[in-house]
C-alpha cells in the first residue's frame, strides 16, 4: 500500500470516528452531572459514595474539556486538508499521530475517573452502574450533548 494510500485510509477513518464524543471510546460511562446523579440513585449510593464520586468527576472535568477542545481543533485541521495539496500525505501522517496520542490521553483520563468510581462502589453497585449508564447511553437518556458537563 502506498503511503498516499495509507494517509487517506487513515483520515478516512478519523474523520469517520471524529463525531464521536470521547466517552464512547471506554464503552459505558457518564457524560454530565445530570446523568452521574442519576445512575447514582439507580445503585443506591450513599451519601458518602455521591460526594466521592462528584469530587472525581469535578477532577477529571477541566482535563477532559480541554482534550475535547482538542479533539475540536484536530477535527478541524483534517477537514481543511486536501489530497491536491503537495504536503497532504505529510500533513496526514502528522494529524494521525497527533489524533492517536489524543486518543490515548482521552481513554486515560476516563480510565481515571472509572477507576475512582469502581474503587467508590461495592461490586454490586459498579455491576449496576455499567448496566445503567450503557442503558442510557442507547436509549439518550441522560445525555446533553457529548462531552463531560458539570452543571453549577
Amino acid at each position: 500500500m502506498t503511503k498516499t494510500a495509507l494517509a487517506a485510509l487513515i483520515l478516512l477513518s478519523l474523520t469517520a470516528c471524529a463525531s464521536r464524543p470521547p466517552m464512547d471510546a471506554r464503552g459505558a460511562g457518564v457524560r454530565s452531572e445530570k446523568e452521574i446523579i442519576i445512575t447514582l440513585s439507580e445503585v443506591q449510593a450513599t451519601a458518602e459514595q455521591r460526594a466521592s464520586v462528584l469530587a472525581a468527576f469535578d477532577k477529571a472535568l477541566p482535563e477532559l474539556r480541554g482534550l475535547q477542545a482538542e479533539r475540536n481543533t484536530l477535527q478541524a485541521q483534517l477537514r481543511s486538508l486536501s489530497p491536491k495539496q503537495p504536503d497532504y500525505t505529510s500533513r496526514s501522517e502528522a494529524l494521525a499521530k497527533q489524533w492517536g496520542t489524543l486518543h490515548e490521553r482521552e481513554v486515560l483520563a476516563y480510565a481515571r475517573f472509572e477507576s475512582a468510581v469502581a474503587g467508590t462502589l461495592d461490586d454490586r453497585q459498579w455491576q449496576r452502574w455499567r448496566e445503567f449508564s450503557s442503558e442510557m447511553r442507547f436509549t439518550g437518556r441522560g445525555m446533553d450533548g457529548g462531552g463531560m458537563e458539570r452543571r453549577r
